[in-house]
Order: structure tokens, then sequence, then C-alpha cells
């Protein structure tokens, strides 16, 4: 019993002068708020026939803010009867081009806060060429992308 006495008399005086308490634990941080909800459209505006006949169309990518505020990325002319794909797990958006056996498919995939827009060129013949990065649009910190297609 002696030994028991000792053992709780230690405590206690442990516990008096401070020394038998835990240091203070830390809370884990906290994850960071996401950002604002950006809607996110590749758009197709219609072009007049060349004198072939040939269709085309002005692309551009838009970001809307929750604002409203728009911003326009003008990508370019693309040749061919254009139309909005389902996009895949890498992609945010995606678009096709195709006329007489040659044509494009335009990739716009997340690279953290940027949108990466690529182009693909396609050939019935040869296939799909590698993908060639266009163009680099930045995004509010940690956005959350709502994608509009048609």
């Amino acid at each position: 019993m002696p030994a028991l006495a000792l053992a709780v008399a230690s405590a206690a005086a442990l516990a008096a002068c401070g020394g038998a308490s835990a240091p203070p634990v830390e809370e884990p941080p906290a994850e960071e708020e996401p950002g604002p909800e950006v809607a996110v459209s590749l758009r197709l505006e219609a072009r007049p026939e060349d004198e072939m006949g040939m269709p085309s169309s002005d692309a551009s990518l838009v970001l809307i803010q929750p604002s409203g505020e728009r911003s326009v990325t003008p990508l370019g002319v693309l040749n061919g009867v254009c139309s909005h794909e389902e996009a895949d797990e890498r992609d945010v958006l995606r678009v096709r081009c195709w006329w007489a056996g040659a044509g494009r498919v335009i990739r716009v995939s997340r690279d953290g806060d940027e949108l990466v827009v690529r182009w693909v060129d396609l050939d019935e013949e040869v296939g799909a060429h590698a993908a060639e990065e266009m163009e680099r649009v930045a995004l509010p910190a940690r956005a959350r992308l709502r994608p509009i297609a048609p």
C-alpha cells in the first residue's frame, strides 16, 4: 500500500505544478472555402460559307462570373460543321468540327486555377494528331465550374 500512496502523492504534486498537463491539441487546419461558381461555355457563331461552300464558325471561350460579368476569349475560325460533344473525365467542354474528311476537336480542361484549350486535328486517313495547346485562361481561385453546352 505504501507504493500506491507514493504514486497518488506524486501524481497530485505533478498536477499541482502543471507537470502532468498535456500539451494543447492543434486542430487540423480547416479546408479552404470553395471559390465562386463560374459558368464556362464554348461559343460557336456561324460564318457565311466560303466560295467552295464550306461552313465555318468563330469559336470563343466564355466565362460568366457570379456577378454576371462575362469575359470572352476568341479562339479563332473553325472550318466545317461544328457541334458540341459530351466531355469525358479529362475535359470540361468539347466541340468537334468536321468537313470533307478532316476536322478538329477543341478540348477545354482544367489545370489548377486555369482553363486550358487544346486542339486536336483529325484526318480520316491519318487519324488524330497530337493535341496542341492553344490558350490558357485564368480562373478565380478554387472556382467551381458549371459547364454550359447545348
